[in-house]
């Protein structure tokens, strides 16, 4: 009986064995891979409002800087930001709005290497939801020796894939606070870009490209120096810039949806 049942076994075996090998000799073929996705659809998914600026997908190294709808200077004028390329290198800034005082350090910085940029042929831009009217009120507090430009619509965030929702109770806590995101855009949807830097080449491709979700780290002027090609004096790392006390109560008073 024993001898029975083990040559029943084996006769199994072999039969599915060979069942397996006819199947794979067949030609039957497996369940092709998904399609990788396309640039196009990179685009249309970059090119939207995120949730959170966590889920922010933002151009990489080697993307080609897209086309936006033009943007505004402080005095209203309409320009486009393949004008201000011009062919040229450029850092391309997203910054929160002259309300954030982050922000405003983060500029300060900016404006002190701005010149070491300039002798190297690399134009300085700051982009950020401020109307043209915010733009000029900062500029009149605290002048920069380089072009800041209103993205009241979000088109450049978005098309630049750093463009994100705040949530209403942290709305609601900014505006506490006396931080308007709406009044100071002009626009009603509250959305604001994730920190971003880019740095451009003469043909139009991101060369460098740093994002944080936290808003309080900024690159260094160094940093940037750097990511420029150009060597700093010195060589910086991330850091939280402050502005006193204001920037503590700040960030205690900001929720999470504005990382």
């Amino acid at each position: 009986m024993t001898f029975a049942i083990h040559r029943t076994a084996l006769v199994l075996s072999l039969a599915l064995g060979s069942s397996s090998l006819a199947l794979a000799q067949s030609g039957t073929k497996q369940p092709a891979p998904p399609p990788a996705e396309s640039s196009a659809t990179k685009a249309e998914t970059r090119a939207r409002v995120a949730p959170t600026a966590e889920a922010a997908t933002p151009l990489k190294p080697g993307d080609k800087v897209p086309e936006t709808a033009p943007l505004r200077r402080a005095d209203g004028q309409s320009v486009s930001l393949s004008q201000l390329l011009e062919n040229k290198s450029a850092v391309i800034v997203f910054y929160r709005g002259g309300w954030c005082p982050y922000c405003n350090a983060h500029l300060a910085d900016l404006a002190r290497i701005q010149p070491v940029l300039a002798e190297n042929d690399v134009a300085l831009i700051a982009i950020s939801p401020d109307s043209p009217s915010a733009l000029s009120e900062s500029l009149s507090s605290k002048p920069l020796p380089y072009t800041l430009l209103s993205d009241s619509n979000h088109e450049a965030m978005k098309a630049f894939g750093v463009a994100f929702a705040v949530d209403p109770e942290t709305q609601n806590k900014l505006k506490g606070h006396g931080m308007d995101l709406t009044a100071a855009s002009g626009n009603q949807d509250a959305v604001l870009p994730v920190p971003s830097v880019f740095v451009v080449n003469p043909g139009g491709k991101v060369t460098f490209a740093h994002t944080d979700a936290d808003y309080r780290q900024r690159l260094s002027g160094e940093q940037v120096l750097k990511a420029a090609g150009i060597s700093p004096k010195a060589s910086g790392s991330a850091t939280k810039h402050s502005d006193g006390d204001s920037s503590k109560e700040h960030s205690e008073h900001e929720g999470s949806g504005t990382k």
